[in-house]
Parts: C-alpha cells; structure tokens; sequence
C-alpha cells in the first residue's frame, strides 16, 4: 500500500495547535459576551419601548366627556395592565370598582382592587392621577413588600411615575369638588365637607376640636 504524503500543506506545530485552540475559545467566549450585550440591549429596547407606549396613552386627549364617563372602567383596567406590564413587571390582580359612597377620597387600595369614587373620578386628568397613586400603594405592598403609607416607599414609586410617565402623584388630592354642607374645624382648619348632613353636636376632629358648618 502506498502513502501519499502532501508536503505542501505544513503541519502545525504542538505551540501553533494550542493557539488556535486558544483562538477559538478567545472567539466563542467573545461571541457568548457579544450575545449576553446584545440581549441586554434589546431587553432595555423593549424596556424603553414599553414606557413610551404607556407614556403615549397617558398623553392622550379625550375631548368628550360622555366617552370618557362611559369607559373610564376600561380606562382604569389599561392603565393597571400597563404598569403592571411595563413598570414593575409582574401581575398584581387588582380589579377595579366605583363607589358612589366615596364622597371626598378619590380613590382607595384595598388589597386586591382599586375602588375610586363616582362622583370624583370625572375627567380623564383625574382618572391617570388618582389610578397611579394607588397603583404606588400597590407596588410598594406587592414589590416592595413593606407597610408604608406615603413614606419614602410610595414617594419611590411616586417619582418613578413622574419621571417615566410623566404623571405628577401627590400625596392628596386639590380637586374642586362641591358638597351640599361645608364644614370646618374651628381649631385645626380641617375641611369636613359631605353631601349628608353631619349632627356637629356629636361630632368632634380628629385633634379634638370643634366643627362647624360654614353654609
């Protein structure tokens, strides 16, 4: 049997073989870290694409204010998908509801749902404002994990919201709403409004001082 060997292709040496080997792996690792950046790229992408989108739907016009009163429901529940979608990225089954005992509370977290007030929720302004800042009392109990009320828990979500959002979350609410009996504390200042008439021979503030019906 003859053998034919090929003196034109030289074979490389022990050195030359473990540096290409060398090569190889330097290019492999190179190609896993360029796949790691890369995903981390489009992950921030999308990040940065999701806000947008949810920014653009809280920017959004509703000139009518009969389209708003009928689907502000649904307005509500696509604002909740968002930020659990986009901001803290996991599901906090929350549902919504209108409470027309809500009287001068825009809006209230109760664990599971978000009630708001009928008679308060009006505008769209209102809705986005109100539906955030329960949404900050929802993140802070199921991403957070902890029991602040508006301490600096609900202030980091609260900033996050303005930031991101572009939404302003205070701490309560300014809006002008009129109530058959206006009343106040003497003492404290306090605004103890309601559309029910309030017997203020039994009722005292919270500091312990007087009320008074302004009308």
């Amino acid at each position: 049997m003859n053998f034919i060997i090929d003196l034109t292709t030289p074979v490389p040496s022990p050195a030359k073989t473990i540096a290409m080997a060398s090569n190889d792996q330097v290019i492999s690792a190179s190609n896993q870290v360029n796949t790691v950046e890369i995903s981390k790229a489009n992950a921030i992408a999308g990040e940065a694409t999701g806000i947008s989108k949810f920014r653009e739907y809280l920017s959004q016009n509703i000139d009518s204010d009969e389209q708003f009163m009928k689907k502000r429901s649904e307005y509500a529940s696509k604002i909740i998908s968002y930020f659990e979608q986009y901001v803290v990225k996991q599901s906090l089954n929350l549902k919504v509801e209108f409470n027309k005992r809500f009287a001068s509370k825009a809006g209230s977290f109760q664990g599971n749902k978000i009630v708001l007030s009928t008679k308060i929720i009006i505008s769209w302004e209102r809705l986005k404002q109100t539906v955030l800042h329960e949404l900050c009392h929802a993140a802070v109990k199921y991403v957070s994990q902890v029991n602040d009320n508006h301490g600096p828990f609900f202030h980091k979500w609260a900033i996050i919201c303005d930031i991101h959002l572009g939404v302003l979350i205070p701490t309560r609410h300014t809006y002008d709403i009129k109530f058959k009996h206006v009343y106040k504390c003497s003492s404290c200042g306090i605004d103890h409004s309601r559309n029910r008439a309030m017997d203020i021979s039994r009722k005292v503030c919270k500091c312990r001082g007087k009320i008074i019906k302004l009308n």
